[in-house]
C-alpha cells in the first residue's frame, strides 16, 4: 500500500469519524486531514489552501452571515407579527385546517430565501401561541413547521444548507455551479403538493393536545413586538441588504450579466458597517471560522477522495452495477432511495458531503451528466421527513415537543414518496442524465 492511498484511508476514516460524532465540531475534520493529505503525498499545500478562495466558499460564508445579521436586526419578529394576525384573526368550524394551512403555506415560502432551521427556530413563540389560543397540539405545530420549512428551503439555493453543499462540491469538481432557482422544479411541485396533504390529513399527525408548554412559554406569550426605531432601522437596513444580494445571485443564475453574489454580498455588509447600521466587531462575529473550515473540510475531502482514486473506486462498483443502463427513471431512482436511506440516519447536510463527490464519479464514469446527479442527492439528501436526526432542523426542535421516532415515519412516508416521484419523474426532463 503507497504513503498515498493509506494518507487518503486515514483521512476517509476521520471525516466519517467527525460528521458522524454529536461531540466532535465538524470543522476539525480540515485540520486533522489537510497535515495527513500533505504528508502524505496525496496533495499539495497549494491544492489545500485553494480551497479558502473558492468562490462557493465565500457564498457559503455570506449565506451564514446573512442569517446571523438577520436574526440580529429581528427580521422574525415583522414574520412572526405577520403571521399571527394572520392566524389570530380567523374564528370559524374549521379553525384547525385553516389555521395550519395559512401558517404551512407562509412559512415554506419565507423558507425559500431564509434558512429553515433559523426561521423554524425563529417562529417558536407563534407556534406556541397558536397552540396556546386554540387548543391545538404543539408538538403537532412544530412538526409542521419542520416539514413545511424543509419543503421550500428545497425550492432554491440558499434555503438549505444542503442546496449550497451541492453547489459548493459541483463547483469544487471543476463544475459549473448550480444556479439559484435550479431546485425549483422539483421543490415547487413538493412543496404545494406536500402542503395540501398537511393540510387536508392533518389529523394524521401526533396530536399530544393537553402536553404542557416549554416553562418559558407559559406566561403571556408576545407575539407581536413591537421594535424601537433604532432596531427597525437595523431591520430594513438588512433586509434591504440581504434582498440586494438575492438579487445578485438571481441576475448571475439567470442572465449573462457578470456578478460575483459572493463578493457583491460583501460589499453590502461593508456598507451596513459604512453606515454604521453595524460595528465592524458586529459584523466580524458574524464570520464563523468554523463554519468557514467545515466548508473546507468538506471540499479538501472532495480532492483526497478524487486525487487517490477511492472515488473512482466506489463509482466504478456502482457504474458497473448501472453498466448498460440509460433508462433515467431508474437511475434516478437507484441515486435517490440510496441517498433516502443514508439521509435518514445523519444530517442531511453529512449526507450530500459524503455521497456528491461519489456520484459526480459515477455520472463521470458512466459519460452522464454530473449536475443531473448531484441535484438528485441534494433533493433526497433534503428529505429529512423519517427521523428526528434526519436534519439539523429537526433535533433542534425536539427538545420542545413531544414527538417520538414513530410520528416521524407515520407523518414522512407521504412526503417522502411525493419527493422521490418529482425527483424521478420531473427531475430528468429539466437535467437529463445522458
Amino acid at each position: 500500500m503507497s504513503l498515498s492511498i493509506l494518507g487518503a484511508l486515514i483521512c476517509t476514516i476521520i471525516f466519517l469519524t467527525v460528521l458522524s460524532s454529536s461531540k466532535i465540531p465538524n470543522f476539525v475534520a480540515f485540520f486533522l486531514m489537510a497535515p495527513v493529505a500533505i504528508y502524505s503525498g496525496l496533495l499539495e499545500v497549494s491544492d489545500v489552501t485553494s480551497r479558502f478562495s473558492q468562490n462557493a466558499v465565500h457564498l457559503l460564508m455570506v449565506i451564514g452571515m446573512f442569517s446571523s445579521l438577520l436574526g440580529m436586526a429581528h427580521v422574525d419578529v415583522p414574520i412572526s407579527n405577520f403571521l399571527a394576525k394572520v392566524t389570530g384573526s380567523y374564528k370559524g368550524k374549521n379553525v384547525e385546517t385553516v389555521l395550519l394551512g395559512v401558517f404551512i403555506i407562509m412559512a415554506g415560502f419565507f423558507s425559500w430565501f431564509l434558512q429553515n432551521n433559523y426561521l423554524t427556530l425563529s417562529l417558536l413563540p407563534v407556534m406556541f401561541a397558536m397552540s396556546k389560543k386554540y387548543n391545538i397540539s404543539h408538538s403537532k405545530i412544530i412538526m409542521m413547521a419542520m416539514y413545511a420549512t424543509t419543503l421550500g428551503g428545497s425550492c432554491t439555493l440558499i434555503g438549505t444548507n444542503t442546496n449550497t453543499y451541492a453547489t459548493a462540491i459541483l463547483e469544487g469538481a471543476g463544475y459549473a455551479p448550480l444556479k439559484f432557482f435550479d431546485f425549483v422544479y422539483t421543490g415547487l411541485p413538493c412543496l404545494l403538493l406536500g402542503a395540501v396533504f398537511m393540510v387536508m390529513a392533518h389529523k394524521i399527525f401526533p396530536d399530544y393536545k393537553g402536553e404542557e408548554l416549554p416553562e418559558e412559554y407559559r406566561g403571556e406569550i408576545d407575539t407581536t413586538k413591537a421594535l424601537t426605531p433604532e432596531e427597525h432601522k437595523r431591520m430594513v437596513a438588512t433586509t434591504a441588504a440581504f434582498l440586494a444580494f438575492v438579487a445578485s445571485l438571481i441576475i448571475a443564475s439567470s442572465t449573462d450579466i457578470k456578478i460575483q453574489p459572493a463578493i457583491f454580498g460583501y460589499g453590502m455588509m461593508g456598507l451596513l458597517m459604512l453606515f454604521k447600521i453595524y460595528t465592524p466587531k458586529e459584523l466580524i462575529k458574524t464570520a464563523s471560522p468554523n463554519f468557514l473550515f467545515q466548508v473546507a473540510g468538506t471540499l479538501t475531502f472532495v480532492q483526497v477522495i478524487s486525487k487517490s482514486g477511492i472515488s473512482d473506486y466506489i463509482g466504478g462498483i456502482i457504474a458497473n452495477a448501472l453498466a448498460g443502463q440509460t433508462n433515467m427513471y431508474i437511475i434516478s431512482a437507484i441515486l435517490f432511495f440510496g441517498t433516502l436511506i443514508l439521509t435518514s440516519l445523519i444530517a442531511n447536510s453529512t449526507c450530500v458531503q459524503l455521497l456528491g463527490p461519489i456520484a459526480i464519479t459515477v455520472a463521470e464514469a458512466l459519460g452522464a451528466n454530473p449536475t443531473a446527479f448531484i441535484l438528485t442527492v441534494a433533493v433526497a439528501s433534503s428529505c429529512s421527513f423519517l427521523t428526528p436526526m434526519a436534519s439539523a432542523t429537526n433535533y433542534m426542535l425536539i427538545p420542545y415537543t413531544n414527538l417520538q421516532f414513530k410520528d416521524f415515519i407515520k407523518a414522512g412516508i407521504p412526503l417522502a414518496i411525493m419527493n422521490a416521484l418529482a425527483c424521478i419523474f420531473l427531475l430528468p426532463q429539466f437535467f437529463p442524465y445522458f
